[in-house]
């Protein structure tokens, strides 16, 4: 019987493990815990991904996801992002249609009508999401992940344990956030997710930050209808970009309406009766004790766009002894008890679209070493351009993804 039990648990796959080492792995495991060949946590891009490809290549996989399956890009990022975006780009048609002879007085924008649509759309991508996974025969488990003190590496959703030679981490990121000890009211604001969960328009918005997130939300509810601030640390946005592209964004929004506030942060918040009253400390670059307090009154939506974190809390990584960096190029570490690979980069903790990549690479190596190497991976897999192209023209970005597939440099692992 114990034969039987190994065998069934030797993928179909030519692996690198020696067969003395999965006997003691198997011997170890508890008797309660559901085993796997690979398990993901997280079942955004990246994680479906890497799971769909080691099915293929006969491991039992699975994949834990405590939300909606396709991750932040596909619920609450990139996907409902661009349907907000093309309806900003119609609104800013209608300004040039009377001059081609087109009647727009009576148009009228229903943001419930739009959002209904969206939403719609965007369940219609978890469902095929769900079907995918289901063809692939890689198992759904939904829930909270969490890393246990068993001896093999387990975790356990909602009660049940589960255990694989290999977890992949692939729970993606978070928006960062204030608390109200960092700001007074800090939690009267939402944040890039709650954006996707306003049912109207709100006719006076705030938003706090200078990165393409709060760039694109700022454009969007301004074009859209809302009178909307950009509150920025600094003189310019989008600081991390080329120069040029930064200079002229800055400029351009101020160009189309959105009241950019230099040289400012928001000291408190607080809520009356009409909406969100938001102060604001604006300093002067020139002197250095010189600062100005001016409050925004009526706010209907205070947006907080101030960056991304891991989106590990809950999981236990500690516990396990992984370390882990939150500022690295792509990256991996071992721990002594168990190959867990976590793939960081600088905007996302977990690489999206290098998981596709993960599981062929992982036969390569001896999976009972080290861990995948950073430096066998091709630089031009890596998510470098995500986090600027939304705001860039298709052709420049097409351009600059060329440049890339055809330099030998770039592609040299």
């Amino acid at each position: 019987m114990l034969l039987k039990k190994i065998c069934r648990l030797l993928p179909s796959v030519s692996l690198s493990l020696p067969r003395l080492r999965i006997l003691r792995r198997s011997m170890a495991s508890d008797s309660d815990a559901t085993r796997f060949d690979f398990l993901v946590i997280g079942g955004g891009s990246g994680g479906l991904a890497g799971a769909r490809r080691a099915a293929e290549l006969g491991a039992n996989a699975a994949v834990i996801e405590s939300h909606k399956l396709g991750g932040t890009c596909v619920n609450v990022g990139c996907v409902p992002k661009k349907v907000m975006w093309n309806a900003a780009v119609h609104a800013e048609y209608l300004h040039d249609h009377c001059d081609y002879g087109f009647e727009t007085t009576s148009v009228r924008f229903s943001w419930e009508a739009l959002k209904a649509k969206r939403d719609a759309y965007i369940a219609h991508l978890n469902r095929i999401y769900r079907n995918n996974l289901d063809k692939a025969k890689v198992t759904f488990i939904q829930g909270y992940a969490r890393f246990t003190d068993d001896a093999e590496p387990t975790v356990e959703v909602n009660g049940k344990k589960y255990t694989a030679p290999h977890i992949l981490i692939s729970t993606g990121g978070q928006p960062s956030v204030l608390s109200d000890e960092e700001v007074p009211g800090a939690s009267l604001g939402i944040n890039s997710d709650g954006f996707f969960e306003l049912e109207t328009l709100p006719k006076r918005s705030v938003i706090v930050g200078a990165g393409y997130i709060a760039v694109e939300m700022a454009g969007i509810l301004c074009t859209l209808g809302s009178k909307t601030s950009l509150i920025i640390r600094q003189t310019g946005v989008l600081r991390n970009f080329d120069a040029l592209i930064s200079a002229n964004c800055t400029k351009e929004i101020q160009n189309n309406g959105i009241d950019l506030w230099k040289n400012s942060q928001v000291k408190s918040v607080c809520k009356t009766e009409k909406g969100l009253e938001v102060t604001i400390v604006t300093k002067d670059p020139d002197a250095k004790n010189d600062e100005k307090i001016s409050v925004i009154e009526e706010v209907d939506c205070l947006l907080w766009a101030i960056g991304r974190q891991p989106n590990t809390a809950g999981l236990n990584i500690g516990g396990m002894g992984v370390d882990y960096r939150m500022k690295e190029d792509t990256s991996s570490w071992t721990t002594s008890r168990t190959p867990l690979d976590l793939a960081s980069t600088l905007w996302e903790m977990f690489a999206a679209k290098l998981c596709s990549h993960l599981w062929p690479l992982l036969q390569a190596e001896s999976w009972h070493t080290d861990c995948l190497r950073a430096r066998r991976i091709p630089s031009w897999t890596t998510p470098a351009f995500p986090q600027w192209c939304s705001v860039t023209r298709p052709s420049v970005r097409w351009a600059s993804q060329r440049r890339r597939l055809s330099n030998p440099k770039e592609r040299r692992t």
